[in-house]
């Protein structure tokens, strides 16, 4: 409903019910006046009369009496005329058979006789009638002596339909006055709250349903100075706050946009294969290189099964660190080779969180495949270099085994000559012959397995046997003659999982240190133990131990205090390499002069 209307709703009832009080109290005021009219006149009357009265009685003329009584009922809008004595009988009537007439005792003008003259309203208001007393005075006591107070009652009645047929009239004009008027302050509420109110409001809302629909340009005209003009002038300060913070929104919408495209750039440049799993081993997202390396499409890489995609099995493969993510939250790493893309990955992983605790990690896989191929040329070379060493050693070696093959050779062909067959001789001969030649294999069979190249499969390891077989592939060299070798070793030590050939080299290295630095003669110590899932290996060497100067740099590629010994300074660093490699540590403990221990611990 408009608001011209909603005025006229509510302002009207309250102008009929205020217009209906006032008639009320105008027409109560006007019926009052009538009854002062009327009281006026009756007054009036009763002042005539009973002078009139006291006169007719003292000339005992009752005919004058009776002209005075029909002279007042000739007045308008007087009706009757009776003039009652003490007992209450009609001695003057404008009605002549209301003569001789008692009036009943009890009638309702009778209470207030006593009271002197006065009015009152009978039988529904048909009648007004005023009663007036006529009072005993000295003049009159000749005749009627001085017993009473009064010595009759004058009584007019009057005709009240005059005094209605005027009322109603005036009620009417009142009423057909009250609805103009009623009428006219409708009209102007209606107009003017259309003009000033409803037109304005309507130009608000069609204003406001532009700016629902998304156009934030509008703007209102502001006039006056009343109310609506302040919610017009406040419109017009949230639409430029609006329009503020749109501009603020678009803002900060593009900056987020250049952020994210800025963000999706750099993701994708990554050189590493990025993507995120979730706790179901999908892929939920993948920057440019990991799709690169897997076809492409990324309709087909995301959402699959990260060991399905990587690994082409039907489960996660062991020592996922994937699966230590979510198991334990932390970050992990492993080194794997991948069959479907043929080359070796250092995986990362770190744990992705959400309220619900960790929802799935960062897969970060980097490849390390010519790193390693690097890595294991220096090796090589190391080996090499190792193996010039043992050299010597293996041709004394094997000159023992190869002079008994061939004395039993020569033996064996010398008794062919002669025709001398001995069955139990030849026997014994080629069996010293099978010996020896088991004997070289041997020698020879550690030397190549020395200096094959690595690959990357692993595969358990007996511990206390590779020291055993190190050892004697460098006693080979003959450096172990004058040093004592003590071996502590944990009868039921577990196997380590190691590379084929890693833990050889890296004890190779430590030995070789060892007896570099304890000269011809000295103490090699041995000890192995297992704790905490874990293998320990401790080599102490006698030597004079490790300068304090120095002891942060053992482990550092091409350091090297043998240079002048044909040193390269690669031993330690690639020995520390090959352990964290297998998940492992590799530390020392030394001192000036007391020699030094070196620990390496391996998980298992």
């Amino acid at each position: 409903m408009k608001i011209g209307r909603k005025l006229a709703f509510y302002v009207l009832p309250v102008i009929f019910v205020m217009g209906g009080i006032s008639t009320y109290f105008y027409f109560k005021l006007d019926r009052a006046d009538h009854l002062y009219a009327y009281e006026a006149i009756g007054s009036t009357a009763g002042r005539f009369m009973t002078s009139r009265i006291e006169r007719a009685m003292l000339s005992q003329d009752l005919q004058v009496l009776k002209n005075s009584v029909q002279s007042v009922a000739k007045v308008a809008p007087v009706k009757d005329v009776v003039l009652l004595n003490r007992e209450g009988i009609a001695r003057a009537a404008t009605d002549q058979h209301a003569l001789g007439l008692r009036f009943a005792y009890g009638h309702p003008g009778c209470p207030k006789c006593h009271a002197g003259q006065h009015g009152i309203l009978l039988g529904s208001e048909n009648v007004y009638r005023w009663v007036a007393t006529v009072e005993n005075k000295p003049q009159c006591h000749i005749c009627h002596g001085d017993l009473y107070k009064y010595n009759g009652v004058l009584v007019i009645d009057f005709d009240p339909k005059i005094m209605k047929r005027h009322m109603s009239h005036e009620l009417w004009t009142i009423v057909f006055f009250s609805v103009g008027i009623i009428s006219s302050i409708s009209l102007s509420l209606f107009f003017i709250g259309n003009k000033l109110v409803s037109r304005r409001l309507g130009g608000i809302m069609e204003k406001v349903k532009k700016i629902k629909e998304g156009d934030f340009g509008q703007k209102i005209t502001v006039e006056g100075g009343d109310e609506i003009t302040m919610l017009e002038g406040r419109l017009n300060d949230m639409l430029e706050s609006i329009e503020e913070r749109d501009r603020e929104k678009d803002e900060f919408l593009r900056k987020i946009a250049e952020s994210k495209q800025h963000w999706q750039e750099t993701f994708d440049s990554i050189t590493d294969m990025i993507s995120i799993h979730d706790k179901d081993f999908r892929i939920i997202k993948a920057n440019r290189k990991f799709l690169d390396c897997f076809g492409g499409d990324p309709n087909r890489i995301i959402g699959c099964k990260c060991y399905e995609l990587l690994h082409a099995t039907d489960q996660p493969v062991q020592g996922c660190p994937h699966t230590m993510t979510l198991e334990d939250g932390l970050s992990h790493s492993e080194e794997l080779y991948e069959p479907t893309l043929g080359r070796l990955f250092l995986i990362r992983t770190f744990p992705l969180f959400s309220e619900d605790g960790v929802a799935g990690s960062i897969h970060i896989m980097k490849d390390i495949s010519e790193e390693r191929e690097n890595q294991m040329q220096l090796i090589f070379t190391e080996r090499l270099a190792a193996l010039g060493q043992i050299a010597s050693g293996m041709a004394h070696e094997i000159n023992n085994p190869l002079a008994s093959i061939g004395g039993c050779a020569e033996a064996l062909l010398e008794r062919m000559r002669k025709e001398k067959f001995d069955p139990e001789l030849f026997s014994r001969y080629l069996r010293i012959i099978e010996e020896e030649v088991k004997r070289c294999k041997s020698i020879t069979g550690e030397a190549l397995s020395f200096t094959g190249q690595r690959t990357y499969e692993k595969g358990p390891v007996n511990i206390n046997g590779t020291i055993d077989k190190t050892l004697e592939l460098i006693g080979l060299q003959g450096r172990l003659k004058g040093v004592e070798v003590q071996k502590q070793y944990q009868a039921d030590l577990p196997q380590a999982v190691l590379g084929a050939g890693d833990l050889k080299q890296i004890l190779l290295i430590l030995i070789t240190n060892a007896l570099d630095a304890m000269g011809p003669k000295g103490s090699l110590k041995f000890r192995t133990w297992a704790s905490d899932n874990s293998v320990f290996i401790m080599i102490s060497d006698t030597g004079p131990g490790i300068p304090e100067a120095i002891r942060d740099k053992i482990f550092t590629p091409f350091f090297t205090t043998k240079a002048g010994k044909g040193g390269t300074g690669l031993g330690l660093s690639i020995a520390k390499k090959i352990v964290a490699r297998n998940g492992g540590e590799i530390y020392f403990d030394s001192a000036e002069g007391q020699g030094t221990d070196f620990t390496i611990r391996i998980s298992f």
